[in-house]
């Protein structure tokens, strides 16, 4: 299991790819999404992401009610990872890679938002992961040498 630690945590806090207000109009590539509400904000759109990340919670507290229904409409494997705050455990870990693998639903029972990096590091190169910014956006990080070694020295830098 790998723990964040206060260094790790500064990284994580500032946007690890491009931040924007808009999301794209159309699917484009390998997609992964992390954390409910940019998940459903994409399936409202009619783009239905490879991979879903989620938790069942926005800013920790219970997704808006129309959520469930809107998840379970999209037919897809369910894969479930238990993942406490501001850790990353290997169970999540692995099952990131299965989702990936299998362009799965993962339902994280603790808090989904550090599997951002778990998905950075195992999904396919040019694939795109988004992921929110509290009160600002979403984060839109392209899957490529330069992402994967942000995620690598920021994982290097969590408590084992």
């Amino acid at each position: 299991m790998l723990t964040l630690t206060p260094r790790a945590r500064a990284l994580v806090k500032k946007p690890l790819g491009s931040l924007y207000t808009r999301l794209p109009a159309r699917k484009r590539g390998f997609l992964i999404t992390v954390g409910d509400d940019v998940s459903a904000r994409f399936i409202r759109k009619g783009i239905i992401p490879d991979v879903i990340v989620y938790d069942g919670k926005v800013r920790r507290m219970p997704a808006e009610s129309d959520f469930n229904k809107l998840i379970k409409g999209v037919k897809k494997r369910v894969i479930l990872a238990v993942n406490p705050a501001g850790c990353i455990t290997d169970g999540a870990w692995n099952a990131m890679l299965r989702s990936i693998k299998l362009r799965a639903k993962l339902r994280v029972v603790g808090e989904e938002d550090l599997l951002t990096l778990a998905a950075i590091a195992q999904a396919p190169a040019g694939a795109a992961v988004w992921y929110g910014q509290p009160g600002v956006g979403a984060v839109r990080v392209d899957v490529n040498y330069k992402s994967r070694a942000l995620a690598a020295k920021v994982l290097a830098m969590m408590k084992r």
